[in-house]
């Protein structure tokens, strides 16, 4: 079998394939590259022990799953990595949006295994390429992202302890990026605290996600100016947490965000948002979202219709969030964004008129407003009448009007009004992908309220379903191969 030609191949021939063996998903299976191949022949396992990058990629799966040698399997993994190749390492064994918790007894031997397997990873660091991190706070300081000086994206979340002793130590415990480097260029941090001036000094910086930042290292608008102010960022995931000074003003001038093309800002508290919006301008902008409330001793809000106006940005994609009864000169803001095809509005106030001005068969349409708008979704808003909603659809999904788009899909959650009585009104309207979610006598309703919003919010950011990013670790058993194993006669 040994005279088969594919046993003549030049090494970086068959290098090459096996490379191209790899799963999308990293993963410690048998039945997987690159474990797979070493169980073949002799001649392929010598090839696959002798290539580093087959070794690089290292996922560790979801506590459930990983097994009681997965800290075995990762020292395996990286000592067959070699001692230069990149690494992207994925240790993740928590969910971020943890929902099941391990047991007392299970949690000590879980923590025995991270701590083990950051000893094993402490060598490593410099040659990180990628990492991403769901750690207990604690661990923050022992992962080393200040050593990872050649990453060219890193992720880290924390997950809070039950020991309040340890809670109270965690804003000393912030992560810090160390001086400038020149290869990073993806950087997202939730629930732990950061050192928010050493990522202002990360100039190559192309996409920022901070979110949920513990205290001692809060993120205000004057803070998020400084971080907006990078010269290369192209996307900004902002979830401010900090209120700022109340003498606090924006620039005399906007600063122009040459670069940047998403921007999502979040804030769980009433603030005056006006600070950031009026002080800024983004021409490239494609996709905007916002959620919170703002707090204004003004009526209307202008912030939001100003920022529009003054970058005059290609807006694509429009996602308001939390804004309830506040005024926000809605109509006034859409009029700024004439190449919209996707808006979703959710926990906000959508007065009728903005639907009149919408309905290509009212009086009041006006036909410059998103004549591009094809995906639309309304969660938990109130407003409007049920009527007016049912006009606007049907106008835009039959007998659309020449250059004005038709509707392809629109999402309708728990808006007020929408019951089982006006459901068949609005399946009525002709829209090819129409999902009804509707207030009467559903269960689900409380925490639907926040989910589907957070979803809606995020698909601004992401072009793949959100259910989708969110899915857990295949449901199998990770099995690995001991160094006994390692030694076992192959069959050619």
């Amino acid at each position: 079998m040994e005279n088969s030609p594919i046993y003549r191949l030049p090494p970086e021939l068959l290098n090459d394939i096996f490379l191209r063996c790899l799963p999308i998903k990293a993963n410690f299976k048998p039945g997987s590259a690159p474990l797979l191949l070493t169980h073949v022949c002799r001649v392929w396992r010598t090839a696959a022990l002798a290539c580093p990058r087959l070794w690089t990629h290292i996922e560790v799966p979801d506590w459930q799953e990983a097994g009681p040698h997965v800290a075995d399997l990762v020292e395996l993994w990286l000592a067959r990595a070699g001692s230069s190749a990149p690494l992207d390492i994925d240790i993740a064994m928590f969910d971020q949006d943890v929902q099941l918790f391990p047991t007392e007894e299970e949690t000590a031997t879980l923590y025995a295994t991270l701590a083990r397997m950051i000893d094993a990873f402490q060598p490593h660091r410099n040659r990180v390429h990628k990492f991403r991190g769901v750690f207990p706070e604690s661990f923050m300081p022992a992962i080393g992202v200040g050593e990872m000086v050649n990453a060219e994206g890193i992720f880290c979340c924390g997950l809070l302890s039950d020991d309040m002793n340890e809670q109270n130590e965690l804003p000393q415990m912030k992560l810090d990026l160390g001086p400038p480097r020149s290869g990073l260029r993806s950087l997202a941090i939730c629930g732990c605290a950061a050192n928010l001036q050493s990522i202002s000094l990360q100039t190559q910086l192309t996409h920022i996600e901070l979110i949920d930042l513990l205290p001692g290292g809060d993120l205000c608008q004057e803070a998020a100016l400084e971080l907006l102010s990078l010269p290369n960022l192209k996307s900004a995931v902002l979830d401010l947490s900090k209120y700022d000074k109340p003498d606090l003003r924006p620039p005399e001038e906007r600063l122009v965000l040459t670069s940047l093309e998403i921007l999502f800002v979040t804030w769980s508290f009433p603030a005056d948002v006006s600070v950031l919006l009026d002080g800024v301008a983004a021409p490239k902008l494609t996709r905007l979202g916002l959620r919170g409330t703002p707090v204004t001793v003004q009526e209307p809000w202008q912030s939001l219709r100003a920022f529009l106006a003054a970058s005059r940005a290609t807006l694509q994609r429009l996602s308001l969030g939390d804004f309830s009864f506040i005024e926000i000169q809605l109509l006034d803001c859409l009029r700024q964004c004439p190449e919209l095809v996707h808006l979703a509005i959710n926990h906000t106030s959508i007065p009728d008129t903005v639907l009149h001005a919408l309905t290509c068969t009212d009086d009041a349409w006006e036909m410059q407003l998103l004549p591009k708008l094809q995906i639309l979704s309304i969660g938990v808003c109130s407003g409007f009448i049920v009527d007016s909603l049912t006009r606007f659809l049907k106008s835009r999904s039959t007998d659309v009007p020449p250059g004005i788009s038709e509707l392809d899909e629109v999402a309708i959650i728990y808006c007020d009004d929408i019951t089982v009585r006006t459901r068949p009104l609005l399946e009525a309207c002709g829209i090819k992908n129409l999902v009804l979610e509707v207030v009467d006598n559903d269960p689900v309703y409380p925490y639907a309220r926040v989910v589907e919003t957070h979803r809606e919010l995020l698909s601004l950011l992401y072009e793949l379903d959100t259910s989708e990013d969110l899915e857990d670790l295949e449901n199998s058993e990770v099995l690995g191969e001991t160094e006994g194993a390692e030694d076992e006669e192959e069959n050619g």
